[in-house]
């Protein structure tokens, strides 16, 4: 099958759609072609376009799909477009413009997604505690804990007009990094 892009470009791929009551509920798209690496940068660089923000929807599937044995899973929720590859350890979001504002890189095993291929922003790594990433970016502009005084909980920090949100494991370890516009 052929899936055609916003410009007019058409991709290879199969899909597989999960039907419930006759409407498709999320369709998998699974690429035939071959992997390709995204952008090279150092550990202290931030770029928002290495992390695909502001990038359009179709530009970042197409990507996706260029990796062989990922699924690309498409899905609406709460008004927003979601997009996942939780084999790539990435998923994206975006409102009706089409241009993706939100991305998610996981680590091993959150939501059942493999460790994101991306190297996390800020040179932080997974697994760093809450102390660690304080000590590398500063005092957080906003930050939450479960209440417990356990080491569960967020810091979110605004780099050059992008919301990066740290999320905390039980354990302490950085588990989820949420980048954003807006």
């Amino acid at each position: 099958s052929r899936l055609r892009m916003g410009d007019g470009r058409y991709v290879r791929f199969w899909a597989i759609a999960d039907i419930e009551g006759g409407a498709a509920r999320s369709v998998v798209l699974m690429s035939a072609s071959d992997p390709k690496r995204t952008q090279e940068m150092g550990p202290r660089d931030f770029r928002p376009e290495a992390f695909f923000l502001g990038s359009s929807r179709d530009d970042v599937i197409e990507h996706l799909l260029s990796f062989e044995n990922v699924d690309v899973v498409l899905f609406r929720l709460t008004g927003r477009t979601h997009i996942s590859a939780k084999q790539l350890g990435l998923a994206f979001s975006h409102e009706v413009d089409g241009r993706i504002n939100t991305a998610f890189l996981f680590a091993d095993g959150v939501q059942g997604a493999s460790e994101c291929v991306l190297e996390l922003p800020l040179g932080m790594q997974f697994g760093m505690g809450r102390d660690e990433v304080r000590a590398a970016v500063g005092v957080p502009v906003a930050s939450a804990s479960d209440g417990a005084g356990q080491a569960m909980g967020w810091d979110a920090y605004l780099v050059d007009g992008v919301r990066i949100h740290f999320e905390f494991s039980q354990g302490g370890g950085i588990e989820l990094v949420t980048l954003q516009y807006g």
